[in-house]
């Protein structure tokens, strides 16, 4: 038997928040390639998918080691999430090397090619956004 004298529960539904971050598109090697940019006190997050979804997750960290009388930039990557790749570490690597930004960055990548021609168009692209 069902008590029809008990009212549905109320929901309360947390106040929608405002995203601090840069979210935009662009077509990139003639894909719709979707970006999420947010700096937080202690890195960035950037994602870069062509799917809608986060994909890899990585952990990028540049360190410098010295190398004889000059110091040379060693980056770190770990995968948090996802598939641990060669040509994921690689991009990450190289969009880290270029960006050369401040923090540490957590990158979410999802982009069905990875190629050096895709690689320096997504860089130009995160330029024109980070400045």
């Amino acid at each position: 038997m069902i008590d029809d004298s008990i009212e549905p529960a109320t929901v309360n539904k947390p106040d929608t928040k405002q995203v601090d971050g840069v979210i935009f598109s662009k077509p990139i090697n003639g894909l719709h390639t979707d970006f999420f940019i947010n700096s937080y006190t202690d890195r960035y997050f950037i994602i870069i998918t062509q799917t809608g979804s986060i994909g890899t997750l990585l952990s990028v960290e540049k360190d410098t080691t010295q190398v004889e009388k000059e110091v040379a930039e060693v980056y770190t990557i770990k995968v948090l999430l996802g598939k641990d790749e060669e040509d994921v570490h690689i991009a990450a690597r190289f969009l880290a090397g270029q960006l050369d930004l401040p923090k540490p960055i957590l990158f979410a990548f999802c982009v069905k090619d990875l190629g050096i021609n895709v690689l320096k168009s997504i860089l130009q692209t995160l330029k024109e956004h980070l400045n």
